[in-house]
């Protein structure tokens, strides 16, 4: 069977605003803190995040982090 692919965050993965909430069946979501005093962002922002005017980059991106990966 050939690995499925899942997207991975894109910018959200690496920014400052970002909070990673997982709930109790596992599943892992991305809470935008700018969300909170700035109507213009969305609370959870759908993945992945190519673009984004409130961007900041809490640490730079590892290899391949934030394209997705395959997993199999």
């Amino acid at each position: 069977m050939p690995p499925s692919y899942t997207p991975g965050p894109g910018l959200c993965g690496v920014c400052a605003h970002v909070r990673v909430v997982r709930n109790r069946r596992g599943s892992t979501f991305f809470l935008c803190g700018l969300s909170e005093t700035d109507s213009r962002f969305s609370r959870y922002p759908p993945l992945p995040v190519f673009h984004c005017e409130g961007f900041v980059a809490a640490r730079p991106p590892e290899d391949g982090e934030g394209s997705g990966k395959a997993t199999g």
